[in-house]
């Protein structure tokens, strides 16, 4: 008689309107550690297995995450906008908008990552970059994608 084996654990709490609403939070700017202050969500650890068994969840995560950097700029704008004329609140907002743009080039680096932190790699048997003229610098960078 053969026995049927069952999965060891607890079974998994994931279902597709829980990993959307996970999804539409961290794109609405919430952190992932507030989300998972809340009772009815999963714990960061049970987030990050999610990620690594499910490729679907993961690629929605990994868009929430690049929405996430598109609501930080649309956030440092508002705070910038509402910076008041006293020396402790421009302080505090422009911490807030150094921290928000540090978070949407970490989050989503082809629309706000620093053009510094792209490699470009040039021929070593040709010139230096120092030793190219502003055209030949220019057409190596379009090479890239990048703009001189």
């Amino acid at each position: 008689m053969s026995e049927t084996k069952r999965p060891v654990g607890r079974p998994s709490i994931y279902t597709d309107e829980l990993a959307h609403e996970i999804c539409e939070r961290l794109a609405n700017g919430e952190s992932l550690i507030q989300i998972c202050r809340d009772p009815a969500m999963p714990s960061r650890e049970t987030i990050r297995r999610w990620c690594d068994e499910s490729s679907q969840f993961c690629g929605m995560y990994a868009r929430a995450r690049e929405q996430q950097a598109h609501y930080f700029v649309d956030e440092m704008i508002e705070i910038a906008d509402k910076v008041v004329e006293d020396s402790a609140a421009v302080q505090k907002a422009r911490l807030q908008i150094d921290t928000r743009k540090w978070a949407a080039a970490k989050l989503n680096k082809a629309a706000y990552g620093d053009g510094a932190e792209k490699i470009i790699n040039i021929n070593a048997s040709s010139k230096q970059v120092a030793d190219l003229t502003d055209d030949e610098l220019a057409a190596e960078l379009a090479k890239h994608g990048l703009k001189s």
